[in-house]
């Protein structure tokens, strides 16, 4: 067992895992809250010591509809989050991370700016081929190989 200082102001280093399981939160801030060893750790209400922040890289709202017309080309801007990157990939699939990609869209659409106002992805000069539908757009970090429908685990929302 580790011994435990009375300094106030000792910085402990740890390294936190969620396993596994992938992290699909909205991209944001989060507050990380502590609970001790011995105590009843199970619901929110038991994590009242405010530890740090955690920093979740992504879009930030989940509900971020776009619509694009098949026989044109299709690109749109706005797409607001944490830390997005001209390197992150969209890919309009029927159910995000599980579910073949949507003929018609060729591939992964890249962000082709971030600015303050949001990410603008593009699939360049291609047109849309896509029968006409309600899909999912779904994202996936830049930096990461993003060659699978299952690197792109979240949805930002609808996509018609």
């Amino acid at each position: 067992m580790a011994s435990r200082s009375a300094d106030v102001n000792q910085t402990l280093e740890l390294n936190l895992t969620f396993g596994r399981v992938p992290v699909t939160p909205a991209g944001g801030l989060y507050s990380l809250c502590w609970c001790a060893d011995g105590f009843t750790c199970v619901s929110p209400e038991d994590f009242a010591v405010h530890v740090g922040n955690l920093m979740v890289i992504g879009p930030s709202e989940l509900s971020q509809d776009r619509t694009c017309i098949s026989g044109q080309t299709c690109s749109f801007d706005g797409i607001v989050g944490q830390q997005l990157s001209a390197a992150d990939n969209f890919l309009v699939l029927e159910t995000c991370g599980t579910a073949t990609a949507v003929a018609g869209f060729g591939g992964p659409a890249t962000a082709v700016e971030v600015l303050s106002s949001g990410a603008n992805p593009s699939w360049d000069t291609m047109q849309t081929t896509a029968a006409g539908g309600v899909y999912r757009l779904c994202w996936c970090v830049g930096g990461y190989t993003c060659s699978q429908v299952e690197d792109f685990r979240v949805d930002l929302g609808s996509f018609q």
